[in-house]
């Protein structure tokens, strides 16, 4: 039956019948649901499910047409055809009043026995691994204050104060542009996370499912895009010495001369 619908799409090249997606609730939140919803209104004889999935690796995706999932490493293999659709940098953040409680840091060493904020994808790790601007990486041991194994709270938590914590440039992208967030270290970052779309390589995906795998990695390649190009602006600004900041707003009220 699945062969005979997969043909039958095909043939009409129309998108139709079911589409049941599983992935991570905060990445269906923050990214995934906007461009789900999108493709519905898009093409209504889809009738799409989007579900939340506990965000670990499962090699048996049987009850969906295809997975979502995000991965710092390689995947195991596996049965499934895994198809990269996007890679998003993550950012090591903290609230302004802890950074002021540390003090400046010109190197990840001045990070270390610091508190910090685990979470629960990587087993409440509290050594953490930071990669430079030319790929150089160190690892840093962090005091763990607090852990959670969803990222909304580590947000919530880091914005409170209660350490550092890594989180996706989609996330914490808000909360570095009002300042609600900083960076510890503008040239250091966790290692970036990779999203990957999972489907069973004993049938291909129907017309929907591939028009949906190819418009969610052009949809996440751009909003990522997006938000390092905002980041990119804001930091440039905020590192600019504030004499130079105050001469041009100056010169901006004075008309330029």
């Amino acid at each position: 039956m699945v062969a005979i619908k997969a043909l039958a799409e095909q043939r009409t090249n129309r998108p139709s019948g079911m589409l049941r997606i599983s992935c991570p609730a905060v990445l269906a939140e923050i990214l995934v649901a906007d461009f789900a919803i999108q493709f519905a209104e898009n093409y209504p004889d889809v009738r799409l499910t989007l579900d939340n999935a506990k965000g670990t690796f499962d090699p048996k995706i049987d009850h969906h047409d295809l997975a979502i999932h995000p991965a710092r490493e390689v995947l195991a293999d596996s049965e499934l055809i895994c198809q990269k659709l996007a890679t998003t940098p993550y950012r090591l953040v903290a609230a302004p009043h802890l950074m002021a409680s540390i003090g400046a840091c010109e190197s990840p060493a001045d990070l270390v026995g610091h508190p910090g904020i685990g979470w629960g994808a990587d087993a409440f790790m509290s050594r953490w691994r930071l990669l430079d601007t030319g790929d150089k990486a160190t690892e840093i041991d962090v005091e763990l204050k607090f852990s959670a194994n969803n990222l909304n709270i580590v947000r919530q938590a880091a914005i409170r104060g209660l350490g550092l914590a890594r989180l996706p440039i989609s996330m914490c992208e808000p909360d570095l542009l009002d300042g609600s967030l900083v960076l510890p270290l503008r040239d250091w970052a966790p290692p970036p996370i990779t999203f990957y779309a999972l489907y069973p390589s004993r049938r291909s995906l129907t017309v929907a499912g591939r028009l949906f795998v190819a418009g969610l990695a052009k949809f996440l390649q751009d909003r990522l895009r997006a938000s390092n190009g905002r980041l990119q602006s804001h930091s440039e600004v905020a590192l600019e010495p504030k004499s130079r900041r105050a001469s041009r707003k100056r010169a901006r009220r004075s008309g330029g001369s």
